[in-house]
């Protein structure tokens, strides 16, 4: 793993996510190295030579930053994770988050979370603040076998249950983010039954207009041919596309009324068409 300092021109950026006005980032890159990350592919990191997953750029002045923008912004609130892991091993070393979430519960700034990591559980008592406004925490549930493609050196689902599950204990803001639904893989029928404090729940699908999908389909086939042979199916049939994921939709709202999920939503990606960031 390359690690290397670098200073930030910036540390509040103006975003079209709908969660915030502004993003911050206290890292470049990301350790987890997830197949199916969004950020593989944003203008900076597709430029980058070195493979996603194998570096990660420190941003060694962003709470100085941080600071000086908070009175030239004036920020009414603000995203942190948008194109990293704020939690992510290194952050056991920098601690940064640390003074990040000092600096915002201080100003009283309301913040959102986007996260998959339980290192973040070891920041409990800042996160209790009611500026933190919510924190959009990246689950899932498939066999080993499809973790190991997909999530690499991501934290293992069970103790980012067990983060999630200590959160909401603690009633800290989370929202469990079922993603991506895999058709077929994943077993989300038990989300219910893992989260029953979460008042509630999201599920993205996996986007197929992610720049790498050919690969995540070849990763799948790999594993299990039929299976491969039925995503490949959806990337070349709109229609197959739009009924498969309407299964998966029936099947969601089936077992959310089965088990009075009182609100849940479902993020879905049009065939061949643009990602929409709504929350």
């Amino acid at each position: 793993m390359e690690i290397n300092e670098i200073k930030a021109v910036n540390a509040l950026n103006r975003t079209s996510i709908n969660l915030a006005e502004y993003v911050l980032n206290p890292y470049r890159g990301c350790e987890f190295a997830c197949l199916y990350c969004y950020n593989r592919f944003n203008k900076v990191n597709k430029k980058d030579s070195r493979k996603w997953g194998e570096y990660l750029e420190v941003r060694t002045n962003i709470v100085d930053l941080l600071k000086k923008e908070i009175v030239l912004k004036k920020p009414r609130s603000i995203l942190l994770g948008s194109t990293t892991e704020c939690f992510q091993p290194f952050e056991e070393k920098s601690r940064v988050m640390r003074d990040i979430l000092t600096i915002l519960n201080s100003e009283r700034i309301p913040y959102y979370i986007l996260t998959r990591s339980p290192l973040s559980c070891d920041y409990v008592n800042l996160l209790r603040s009611d500026s933190c406004k919510g924190i959009y925490f990246t689950v899932n549930n498939y066999s080993e076998p499809f973790r190991s493609i997909f999530e690499p050196k991501a934290p293992s689902f069970e103790s980012r249950i067990e983060c999630v599950k200590e959160l909401l204990s603690e009633d800290v803001r989370v929202i469990p983010y079922f993603s991506p639904v895999l058709p077929w893989i994943s077993r989300y029928d038990a989300v219910s039954e893992l989260f029953p404090g979460a008042s509630r729940i999201e599920f993205e699908f996996l986007n197929f207009n992610l720049g790498n999908i050919a690969k995540i389909i070849e990763a799948i086939r790999n594993i299990d041919e039929s299976l491969g042979e039925r995503y490949g199916q959806m990337i070349t049939n709109g229609d197959q596309f739009r009924k498969v994921w309407d299964a998966v939709k029936m099947e969601i709202r089936i077992f959310a009324e089965r088990h009075s999920i009182k609100e849940f939503y479902m993020h879905e990606h049009e065939f061949f068409g643009f990602f929409h960031n709504r929350y």
